[in-house]
């Protein structure tokens, strides 16, 4: 009987060290998996950065693909902001024609009837059309002062004018 006991209580403590054993094994794949989902989401999150970094490298290089390939064009007279500024409020005002320089006057307006919107323009401020000459317009005030209209294709979709106003013969012999 006595064999028995020690029997019995060598299966009891050899069950009990392999059931420990089995805990400590369950912990450590825990662990383990624990540890490993952690370094998944770590990966996951550098690779959303990796993602927007990538993306952003992206617009940045079409944005100097562009502007290199059409810099000739965009900047041909010199700042663009003002034609971009005037393009923007052609297309969203509904005005025909807008004025783009506060210190020339300088105006941009679609190339489509460009020639028939000046006119227009430049008989609501008083001006009589005369003659073409080139690209030139030239127009005439009932007091005698001409104005010279200057058009220069910006692109093939918008035209840009600078109105030039020449005094008369009289006007000129005042001064002198």
């Amino acid at each position: 009987m006595a064999g028995f006991l020690f029997l019995k209580q060598n299966i009891f403590t050899t069950s009990f060290i392999l059931f420990h054993v089995r805990i400590q094994v369950i912990k450590n794949n825990l662990k383990f998996i624990l540890n490993f989902n952690h370094r998944i989401m770590i990966f996951l999150h550098q690779l959303e950065n990796k993602k927007i970094f990538l993306f952003i490298f992206i617009i940045i290089l079409a944005i100097s693909i562009f502007l290199s390939s059409y810099s000739s064009i965009i900047f041909q007279e010199g700042n663009p902001w003002p034609q971009i500024k005037g393009i923007i409020q052609l297309n969203f005002s509904g005005s025909d024609i807008i004025k783009i320089s506060n210190f020339d006057d300088k105006y941009i307006t679609k190339s489509k009837d460009g020639e028939e919107i000046i006119k227009n323009f430049m008989e609501n401020n008083g001006y009589e059309f005369i003659e073409q000459m080139g690209s030139g317009h030239l127009f005439k005030s009932l007091e005698g002062t001409s104005v010279v209209a200057i058009h220069k294709y910006y692109s093939r979709f918008y035209s840009l004018w600078s109105i030039t106003k020449n005094l008369d013969a009289t006007e000129i012999n005042d001064d002198l």
